[in-house]
């Protein structure tokens, strides 16, 4: 059963906006939102602070990078053009983790539509398509790990 096109387009707003809501806490509570003790604020936040506050971000692999195990080398660390760590370079650190959040939900919300539309339904479906892409992108994922890890769940 096929739905008409402006009940299909109400749903498909109805789930950008809860898909809103869900990350609002990241957009208008950027102090006061909550996170995960284990979703990497045990090392890759830290980790990643330290590489932008010392300005280890370009610099030769050999050079070592203080207040990190006694100053370990530069190649032993996430490479330098990874997109978390330039937003980290931008942004202060909770702005930076808010951002990057926002935009993987967003991006996963946008790729399983796309996906659900070309090779799974027809276009005709389009208020399954949000539904089940709504359900995609609330999943809890691996923040710091940005797109490479979307689609590992914890």
């Amino acid at each position: 059963m096929t739905l008409s096109w402006s009940v299909n387009r109400k749903i498909f707003i109805s789930s950008l906006f809860l898909l809103f809501i869900y990350l609002s806490p990241n957009i208008f509570f950027l102090e006061d939102a909550k996170y995960l003790v284990g979703d990497n604020l045990n090392q890759h936040i830290p980790i990643n602070k330290i590489l932008v506050e010392t300005e280890s971000l370009l610099v030769d692999s050999k050079s070592k990078v203080p207040f990190l195990m006694g100053g370990i080398e530069r190649a032993y660390l996430k490479s330098e053009f990874q997109f978390p760590l330039l937003i980290y370079k931008i942004f202060p650190i909770k702005i930076a983790y808010a951002v990057i959040r926002v935009l993987m939900h967003l991006v996963a919300f946008i790729g399983m539509y796309f996906f659900l539309m070309r090779y799974i339904f027809s276009e005709k479906d389009i208020g399954l398509i949000s539904i089940l892409s709504l359900s995609y992108a609330t999943l809890p994922f691996f923040t710091n790990g940005f797109l490479a890890n979307s689609f590992d769940v914890p």
